[in-house]
């Protein structure tokens, strides 16, 4: 008997520091999932707008030169076909989701690519419209609609609320004669987070549209 106590004791011991960590990465593999879900959805946007128009939009990052023209025709037309069931502005409610700025991010052991990015501390300030769509991700792009940036937080308000967890930057991209989506401007993941191209090269399911 005793030593059917001392053996489930062990296992319990066992199971107390193995379930966490696997929890954790059951719950990062499920975000990893929905940004997949959210990247696709966006990119079938992309490409229905760049069919129906015929020409991309000089809305991008184009080979280090940046064009936003017609970015404002570029949202407009994006969130017209996107399935938002709700828009906001920062704090409202539905919307009021709080994320780490670049300084405590980096004080914390995480990375960013480009210190210079302003993008990634107004991403959801008073600068931000926030999008929600109906399978609850938040799109966040600046109040005038005029910029090449946007982010998405893939489950919303529901958590973590990290970079490079459930919250990504991305970017415009027309250097391949179409709008595709890019990070390579700026990105900005926490201390066990990811990049965008990093959970997309993860995977064997690359997007044709990535590019990086």
């Amino acid at each position: 008997m005793a030593e059917v106590l001392i053996t489930l004791g062990i296992i319990g011991v066992v199971a107390a520091m193995t379930l966490p960590a696997l929890q954790q990465k059951m719950e990062n593999r499920s975000l990893r999932t929905a940004f997949q879900k959210s990247y696709r959805n966006i990119l079938t946007v992309l490409n229905e707008i760049q069919a129906d128009k015929g020409i991309p939009y000089e809305c991008g990052n184009k080979n280090g030169a940046y064009t936003t023209t017609e970015c404002k025709e570029f949202w407009a037309d994006f969130f017209a076909r996107y399935k938002i069931i709700k828009r906001c502005g920062y704090r409202e409610t539905g919307c009021a989701v709080v994320y780490k700025k670049k300084a405590e991010v980096l004080a914390q052991g995480g990375n960013i690519n480009n210190g210079s990015c302003s993008f990634l501390d107004n991403a959801t300030s008073t600068s931000s419209i926030a999008y929600i769509a109906v399978d609850g991700s938040i799109i966040y792009t600046t109040t005038n609609q005029g910029g090449i940036y946007f982010a998405v937080d893939v489950n919303g308000v529901k958590g973590p609320n990290r970079w490079g967890y459930d919250m990504f930057y991305m970017t415009l991209d027309t250097s391949k004669g179409a709008v595709h989506i890019n990070d390579s401007v700026c990105a900005m993941w926490e201390n066990g987070g990811k990049r965008v191209r990093n959970i997309l090269l993860d995977t064997t399911d690359v997007e044709q549209g990535w590019a990086g």
